[in-house]
């Protein structure tokens, strides 16, 4: 379908519009995420439009000063981000007056959401590739056929979205700011694993810096969900603490 669409000449065209239906999709799922999690509507908009504005500025400027250390000026993808935004995020919950562990759970529903749909969108556009093979994917670009890594990075991300939001709506599950230290562990394993199957220049320890990027998110999402547990089992204690009218008694 893609080397037809190449041939044909309306790949760009089609790209173009699968691109602004994942913005259609998912302000529409932001919404329908946003009155099950209990937040207003007018907020959940506001926090789609600041998702997509540090995209379009935070992303190009890590990716530049990764250019300026390693020498290596890898695709725009969001890898880069997930750790310098959620200070932004905690001061935009703030001023909505949003908790904070709500606002980051819904957050990172979404990204869940979008970067699987994102990573099928490569296809059309020919970028972050798999490895040549002599069947497989057809790239507009290399003309040539390429190991279908985007379709398995989408998917991989799709599939978590799906067991998150199992658990949210169906069982009622109050994420409880778990969802986004997920987030964390899920693309960074996705990532580190499947770039083993792109093509790209591998910097430190036969790496490339988009897996460096994952392995230091993976860390950070097992740190985060540690302290959390922790933090859970403090809570858990102190309640089970008899108060102090109950030991005068």
């Amino acid at each position: 379908m893609i080397r037809a669409l190449d041939e044909s000449g309306m790949l760009s065209t089609v790209a173009s519009i699968y691109g602004y239906l994942i913005i259609l999709l998912e302000v529409l799922f932001g919404l329908f995420l946003a009155k099950k999690m209990k937040i207003k509507w007018w907020h959940a908009l506001l926090i789609v439009g600041c998702e997509y504005t540090m995209r379009l500025t935070v992303t190009p400027l890590l990716r530049w000063l990764e250019g300026v250390i390693v020498g290596e000026m890898a695709g725009l993808a969001l890898t880069r981000i997930y750790l310098f935004v959620v200070p932004i995020y905690i001061l935009v919950f703030r001023l909505l007056k949003i908790d904070f562990s709500r606002g980051l759970d819904f957050v990172a529903t979404l990204y869940l959401f979008s970067q699987g749909l994102i990573h099928f969108a490569c296809s059309f556009t020919g970028c972050c590739c798999g490895k040549i093979t002599e069947s497989g994917m057809w790239n507009p670009f290399m003309k040539c056929y390429v190991f279908p890594t985007n379709v398995y990075d989408g998917l991989t991300h799709l599939f978590f979205f799906l067991l998150v939001v199992f658990f949210l709506i169906a069982k009622k599950w109050d994420g409880g700011g778990k969802i986004y230290p997920v987030l964390l562990l899920v693309h960074g394993f996705s990532r580190f694993f499947w770039d083993f199957f792109r093509r790209g220049e591998k910097t430190l320890l036969n790496l490339t810096v988009l897996q460096i990027w994952a392995i230091v998110l993976m860390f950070a999402g097992i740190v985060w969900l540690y302290l959390k547990m922790l933090d859970e089992e403090k809570k858990e204690k102190k309640s089970l603490r008899p108060t102090t009218s109950h030991r005068k008694k």
